[in-house]
């Protein structure tokens, strides 16, 4: 073995060619590893090829400086640290090739006047974006969002299937049919027809179309002559509905007209009642309701149910767009003056009597006063509901955007 030292510009060269197995398979590697005690120097290098077991290649570089040089094109990087853009002529670019730039994306990056970014998507027509640069931090036609808690109170007398949206909690009152009462044939009700029995009142919850548990409230009993409530239907908890049916008669005394002894009334249907069932757990809460019509006094199902909900938010601008007036005719339906955006403050003087305005949603306001100021979620409207005419002043204070 000999020593010697090694030159500036010294080369080695490693060349391995291919082999075969006993099997004939061909074998292929290459190994190359430099480590060098200078700042830590390190180079590896690893290539290999198997026809049986596959390949593996692999290509390790470490230093306290690396520089490439010129154009670098990777399919993924991933950056487990800081990445430093130099401040001075650096950019990052999306889309956006400069600060001005109205085309979709994202500039990061130095300019004349300093740091600048500009992040915009064009939704509709109307570009929405966040800028910043030497004047500050613009925010335009952006769309903000509110968490909060919605809570929902309705009930149903009829078949249906009932969207719960993104309740997290629901309860229920469900209240079956009654039954009908028992009808006497005979002078002394020695003869008679049974009352028949009430319908039950069926609930499923599902998560879409799965079937995950079923309440059933049962009907009320028919009357019978057995027993019963002999004057009067047995009342529900939400009489009528689901309350009994009285006892008849059909026979008639024929030298007074008078009605013969009346039958057994009917039994009040179940009244079954669940609250704050968690319902957390489903993607696409519904109710799938089943209300037959048989029976006495046919049943309801109220229900309510609660969970977080996204709100839209828009910031309210600091002076109207539009200022003017408008004519409302006694009796006559009309609209707002269409404007852009349509969601804003109305601020209103000099309205007529018993106006009804819709503003959006499920809002129907009533004037209190001659005086009227309102948020709107789209351009209002007005019923036939007012009795005297008046030339409304108005002022308009956009808020966000279409």
């Amino acid at each position: 073995m000999s020593v010697r030292d090694v030159s500036a510009n010294s080369e080695s060269v490693l060349t391995q060619k291919a082999i075969t197995d006993i099997e004939g398979n061909a074998q292929a590697t290459l190994d190359m590893r430099v480590v060098g005690s200078g700042s830590a120097a390190y180079f590896e290098l690893v290539a290999g090829g198997n026809a049986v077991h596959g390949g593996t290649s692999s290509i390790r570089a470490a230093a306290a400086d690396i520089l490439l040089e010129g154009s670098v094109t990777v399919d993924e990087m991933d950056v487990n640290g800081p990445l430093a853009i130099d401040d001075a002529t650096g950019a990052f670019l999306f889309g956006k090739a400069s600060a001005i730039s109205t085309i979709d994306g994202v500039f990061m990056g130095n300019t004349a006047n300093g740091f600048a970014f500009y992040a915009g998507v064009t939704v509709s027509g109307e570009e929405q974006s966040v800028k910043i640069s030497e004047d500050g931090v613009e925010i335009k036609n952006a769309v903000f969002k509110l968490g909060a808690d919605a809570y929902t109170e309705n009930s149903t007398e009829i078949t249906e299937v009932i969207d719960l949206g993104a309740a997290t909690s629901l309860t229920l009152s469900i209240q079956a049919s009654g039954g009908t009462g028992e009808i006497n044939h005979g002078q002394f009700g020695n003869t008679s027809t049974i009352g028949g029995n009430g319908a039950n009142a069926v609930v499923v919850l599902k998560d879409g179309s799965t079937p995950i548990t079923t309440w059933t409230a049962t009907g009320g009993h028919g009357g019978a002559n057995t027993g019963g409530y002999t004057e009067s239907g047995q009342i529900s908890a939400y009489n009528p509905k689901g309350s009994g049916g009285p006892g008849r008669s059909d026979f008639t005394f024929p030298e007074s007209s008078e009605t013969g002894p009346k039958g057994v009334a009917g039994y009040a249907g179940e009244n079954l009642i669940i609250t704050n069932y968690d319902v957390s757990g489903l993607a696409d809460p519904k109710l799938d309701v089943t209300l037959a019509g048989n029976g006495m006094n046919n049943a309801i199902v109220e229900y309510s149910y609660s969970g977080e909900t996204l709100l839209t938010a828009d910031p309210l601008s600091a002076t109207p767009s539009a200022q003017g007036t408008f004519s409302v005719t006694s009796g006559v339906a009309g609209s707002f003056p269409n404007l852009s955006p349509a969601r804003g403050l109305w601020v209103l003087k000099n309205t007529p009597g018993n106006w009804r305005v819709d503003v959006g949603g499920t809002v129907d306001l009533e004037r209190p006063t001659d005086s009227m100021t309102f948020p709107a979620g789209k351009r209002p409207t007005w019923n036939t509901n007012h009795n005297t005419s008046a030339v409304v002043t108005y002022a308009y204070y956009p808020m966000g955007g279409d």
